[in-house]
């Protein structure tokens, strides 16, 4: 064998000695992604009642399909976990919304499934639905800078800025609300009729991301 030869025959080795290598390192997950978005939170007002009833918190979910696998996601639902003899959580899963081929977000069902093909994405915006009552007096003082506006204007609603500008404002109001609570997905493979469901908490600030294997 002479020396050319020779040093090709090395050559293909180490070439697929690096891709066997690269293809055991590949990230061959579902990953899913949970930012606290730049989109406002919104608060709703009874303005006979002078009540703040309403506090939406807003969420960005995105879901990186990684694996060689087509998935659907069955479901998207925020889930209120403080329950006391004050506060009654919240109203059902939240109102989701997904990000259109037009690059903007419509409103759907918690429950309406989506395809996420392999190597494809998803894009979510989640909207929590905090109920808050006349009896909350704590709460309902926190917010009055908030109802004194809304009065003025006569307005029902109102944007007050991000969840970051809320937190840093508001870090006890914050921890009232997002205590405990968790934003639930349920996924399954395209050919496969028995979902999992996966909990990714909203009471830390910052993002938060979770690799899930395929199975």
């Amino acid at each position: 064998m002479n020396t050319k030869n020779y040093l090709h025959i090395i050559f293909f080795f180490v070439l697929t000695a690096c891709s066997q290598n690269k293809n055991v390192n590949a990230d061959t997950s579902l990953n899913i992604i949970v930012n606290e978005t730049n989109e406002p939170i919104i608060l709703w007002y009874n303005i006979e009642a002078d009540v703040i009833t309403r506090v939406m918190f807003p969420y960005n979910i995105m879901m990186y399909n990684k694996t060689n696998n087509d998935y659907v996601v069955n479901s998207v639902r925020y889930l209120y976990r403080r329950q006391d003899d004050n506060y009654s959580g919240g109203i059902g899963g939240g109102k989701l919304h997904y990000k259109t081929n037009e690059n903007f977000y419509l409103f759907t069902d918690n429950g309406k499934s989506f395809k996420i093909n392999q190597k494809d994405s998803l894009d979510y915006l989640l909207y929590s639905l905090h109920i808050l009552k006349e009896k909350n007096t704590e709460q309902q003082q926190a917010l009055e800078i908030y109802k004194e506006e809304m009065r003025a204007q006569q307005k029902d609603s109102m944007h007050v800025g991000t969840l970051k500008q809320f937190r840093k404002k508001h870090p006890e109001l914050t921890e009232y609300f997002l205590e405990r609570d968790s934003i639930r997905i349920s996924y399954r493979k395209k050919d496969q009729e028995k979902p999992r469901q996966f909990r990714i908490s909203v009471s830390d600030n910052g993002t938060r991301e979770v690799k899930l294997k395929s199975w």
